[in-house]
């Protein structure tokens, strides 16, 4: 078993708090909105940032520490209250250009590396070792596991961040598998498989790719 959420103890990855503070800051310009959506309100600093907007709306199916200072609670599934939402903001726009928004078609890309390095210096030797996480080194949530074929045999990774171990110079296939995507009401979408070609040649290297992971708006779904 592999934790790949964080704990209680856990700091938020830096990336993902200045993000964070990015958003807190742009809500809390006149007429800013913050949602929360499913959450109990219970963690610091986190909690802290949506409370700083001009509104805040809490969508969660139990109280929360924050409830008193929201402008709405709202008791209901994300997905139903959502859907509502969506569909809401296009009746209106149907009703009158100036009445509603139209709803952009949400599209996810996610970035991941391949990198490698030879355990002596300037490559000299056979051993190398071979990671593939996001571009800052961490764990890919996105990713279930990975296989890494040289020709001669073939290997499974499934503990992040996934990491490997081989001899030599070679050409490796790499087949990247993801984690299914929550589409609501228990469906979920599941990208194919990524096949990449890595070459392990230099002292090191590393190779920067990208996830097309855009839901398909009439695509297959299930519920495994």
């Amino acid at each position: 078993m592999v934790d790949q959420l964080l704990d209680w103890e856990d700091d938020l990855p830096e990336r993902d708090f200045d993000l964070a503070e990015e958003s807190a800051a742009k809500s809390a310009e006149p007429k800013g909105l913050a949602i929360c959506l499913g959450t109990s309100m219970q963690m610091t600093p986190a909690r802290d940032w949506p409370c700083e907007a001009g509104r805040m709306v809490i969508v969660n199916l139990q109280p929360t520490v924050k409830d008193a200072e929201a402008k709405l609670v709202i008791r209901a599934p994300i997905d139903t209250v959502m859907r509502g939402l969506v569909q809401g903001l296009e009746q209106s726009r149907l009703e009158g250009p100036s009445q509603g928004l139209e709803v952009p078609r949400y599209e996810r890309a996610e970035a991941f590396a391949l990198s490698h390095r030879f355990e002596s210096p300037r490559g000299r030797g056979d051993d190398w070792s071979l990671q593939i996480a996001d571009e800052t080194g961490s764990p890919c949530g996105f990713i279930l596991h990975v296989t890494v074929a040289n020709g001669q045999e073939t290997v499974t990774l499934e503990r992040q961040p996934f990491r490997h171990r081989g001899r030599g110079r070679t050409t490796l296939q790499v087949t990247v598998h993801f984690d299914r995507i929550p589409l609501g009401d228990g469906r979920f979408y599941r990208r194919q498989p990524m096949m990449l070609t890595y070459e392990v040649a230099a002292a090191e290297g590393r190779q920067v790719f990208t996830a097309d992971l855009t839901t398909p708006l009439d695509g297959p779904a299930g519920n495994c």
